[in-house]
């Protein structure tokens, strides 16, 4: 800020704040220059500060998400989902990207964490890999809290075992493939992100499995990288 304040003086030609105030104390209009001058240099020092401190915090690899967190980007890849007619290859959480393994192991725990009602954060597991050969049945009914919580569940504890995301899930309305079990969760979470946090009683899926969405395996890149949108 000194450095900003001696560049805006330094246009009176170098002379002290005193011989300045002497010089521009005759004229209203210098006095009024002078005050824009500072507050400008002010205002430019604060957003160069900011923008430091957002660059700085966002490069952090997280360890743990909120759920607040994951609420928000399940609403946003069950959006993209409806629209696009197929996963994304990425999901942003926060202000980093991950893969739909990894969001299947994230949201899995999160309903897990929710039907306990648990308030934890979500340890975050890197590097899962995807299924060899996702498979499954076309999908039309209805699943209970208890029902869906316990699918999520064994689909967090096959992950956390093998580091590999399952080819599906087993369900009362059959086996739930990869993509679909994903969305199903996106519904899920979205929902709970519009009713304070909460877990919906009911989750219904009517999905054929030639579905689009079925058909297209997301891929994702190597790299981890800073963004708010999934693609």
């Amino acid at each position: 800020m000194n450095r900003l304040l001696r560049r805006a003086f330094h246009g009176f030609g170098g002379m002290t704040i005193l011989g300045i105030s002497r010089k521009i104390i005759s004229n209203k209009y210098n006095i009024i220059v002078l005050v824009l001058l500072i507050v400008f240099f002010m205002g430019v020092c604060v957003s160069e500060t900011s923008a430091a401190d957002s660059n700085t915090n966002s490069a952090v690899k997280p360890n743990k998400v909120s759920q607040s967190q994951v609420l928000s980007a399940s609403k946003n890849l069950k959006t993209y989902i409806e629209k696009n007619k197929k996963l994304p290859n990425y999901i942003a959480i926060g202000n980093y990207k991950y893969s739909m393994e990894e969001y299947m192991s994230i949201s899995s725990a999160t309903i897990v964490y929710k039907n306990k009602k648990s308030k934890s954060n979500i340890v975050v597991k890197y590097g899962v890999k995807s299924p060899k050969s996702p498979t499954g049945n076309s999908i039309s009914g209805k699943l209970t809290k208890k029902q869906y919580s316990t699918y999520a569940s064994n689909v967090n504890k096959y992950i956390n075992k093998y580091n590999v995301a399952p080819n599906y899930a087993s369900t009362r309305l059959g086996k739930i493939k990869f993509q679909t079990f994903i969305y199903g969760n996106s519904k899920i979470l979205a929902w709970s992100k519009d009713n304070k946090g909460v877990l919906p009683k009911t989750l219904t899926l009517k999905v054929s499995k030639t579905h689009s969405m079925n058909r297209y395996v997301p891929k994702f890149p190597k790299k981890h990288y800073k963004s708010s949108n999934s693609k």
